[in-house]
């Protein structure tokens, strides 16, 4: 049972490790992926800017979230409400967290990995286990694809504490630039980011689980 338990544990943390690196590496590469989901939406028909000038705006509120020396949001095209800056304030903090948190997991997951490869025996059950955390992403994504909506809110609910996130096209009309189809399609690379990085770590740890 003692052993079962600590199969389970660290078998959360590389899952939570693996998603946490998964969403940083989609925020590192989302211009080249906003870029390739523009080719297959009618966005610049409909803001009425080209692809060019979509992504100059992108970029920069990327790199507004990510640099932690960009204190100011200011998009060439795009004007925002105070409630608006303050939900980009939120998302910017959050990120920033999540980027921490993402460094002391891989750190974890370092020590966690030469710890097992050092192991004289084999960890049994551990295989199993690798099964259920290549399982569960493919269960969120199941649930998104069929119902985004509700899981997309139940996400702001979770992770913001005000209703800042529901934006007016009006006053915000940034959010035209950010459809939910999106979010789906960055969803689909954090899964497929995921299972990259547990496919690697099995392989790094595949002469010591059974």
């Amino acid at each position: 049972m003692k052993q079962i338990t600590q199969n389970f544990f660290m078998m959360l943390h590389f899952v939570l490790f693996s998603f946490s690196l998964a969403i940083c590496l989609v925020f590192l590469f989302s211009s080249f992926l906003y870029a390739f989901f523009l080719k297959f939406t009618q966005l610049p028909q409909m803001l009425g800017l080209s692809e060019q000038q979509i992504l100059v705006n992108f970029n920069a509120m990327i790199e507004y979230i990510l640099n932690p020396k960009t204190s100011k949001l200011s998009l060439p095209d795009f004007s925002f409400s105070q409630d608006g800056l303050q939900h980009f304030i939120d998302v910017k903090l959050r990120v920033q967290i999540l980027f921490l948190i993402t460094m002391v997991l891989l750190a974890i997951s370092i020590y966690l990995c030469f710890k097992i490869r050092l192991r004289k025996r084999k960890i049994p059950g551990m295989s199993l286990f690798f099964k259920g955390g290549y399982l569960l992403p493919l269960v969120v994504l199941f649930i998104a694809v069929f119902a985004f909506e509700p899981l997309f809110i139940t996400f702001h609910h979770i992770f913001f504490n005000n209703q800042l996130w529901l934006f007016d096209p009006l006053t915000d009309p940034v959010i035209n630039m950010l459809p939910q189809s999106l979010f789906l399609y960055f969803l689909i690379w954090i899964i497929l980011f995921y299972e990259i990085i547990m496919m690697f770590i099995q392989f790094i740890l595949r002469k010591k689980i059974k």
